[in-house]
């Protein structure tokens, strides 16, 4: 049950100019900005192919997944509530959706203005 409520959270989300990261309970990340080769802002995601390690129920997912054209990357979204933030590195993805809207719009504002 505390897991349940603990992944029911909205996720952690910094901005620094030096790091993203995203999380929450342990599946966490930290990525260098420098590191970051691309950020969008996106209404609808690839299939999920499956949880590799993380949380799902109600549409929240949390952790580890794969995903059809994308392959392995983190996902920290509820599902009904895009749009969904993706940042991308060489090797990875992370994808962050709040259920406000205008709260995943403002992080999208901080990762893409310099």
């Amino acid at each position: 049950l505390g897991q349940v409520y603990l992944y029911s959270q909205p996720p952690t989300v910094e901005v620094s100019p030096e790091t993203f990261s995203a999380g929450l309970g342990m599946y966490g990340i930290e990525i260098p900005r420098a590191n970051i080769t691309s950020v969008e802002l996106v209404d609808a995601l690839p299939r999920i192919q499956s949880r590799t390690n993380g949380f799902a129920s109600g549409g929240l997912l949390r952790g580890n997944f794969r995903l059809e054209e994308w392959g392995a990357g983190k996902l920290f979204i509820n599902q009904s509530s895009p749009p969904y933030v993706v940042v991308r590195t060489a090797d990875t993805f992370v994808v962050v959706s709040f259920e406000d809207a205008a709260r995943t719009r403002e992080l999208y504002r901080q990762l893409t203005s310099r």
